[in-house]
């Protein structure tokens, strides 16, 4: 994994720290990172706009729901929270479970 800590324009900048916490030990490249953090965005996205609940400006604007948020979208890279089994990633369940750390997108 050593390409994934060399600076990248435009790219959070990630130590070994960062990829020892990292959740799909099958990522090596920026290219399979960008995939997964897309892939967790795009699910968050679906999340939001297809909840049964409707959110108001002011609840969207809350730490509380931009937590909530970033844990479905980095979750699956970060152990922030919410890989579930039906995502389809290569997760394990141990993985799953792990408990919340702070990543280098936070």
């Amino acid at each position: 994994m050593a390409g994934l800590t060399e600076p990248v324009p435009g790219a959070t900048p990630l130590d070994e720290d960062d990829l020892a916490g990292m959740i799909p030990t099958w990522v090596t490249t920026r290219a399979d990172l960008d995939a997964v953090e897309n892939d967790g965005i795009q699910r968050a996205v679906l999340w939001v706009l297809s909840s049964r609940v409707r959110y108001t400006i002011e609840a969207l604007l809350t730490a509380t729901f931009a937590d909530r948020l970033h844990n479905r979208m980095f979750g699956m890279v970060c152990g922030g929270g919410l890989a579930s089994a039906a995502s389809g990633s290569p997760t394990s369940a141990s993985s799953r479970t792990r408990s919340r750390r702070s990543c280098a997108m936070c």
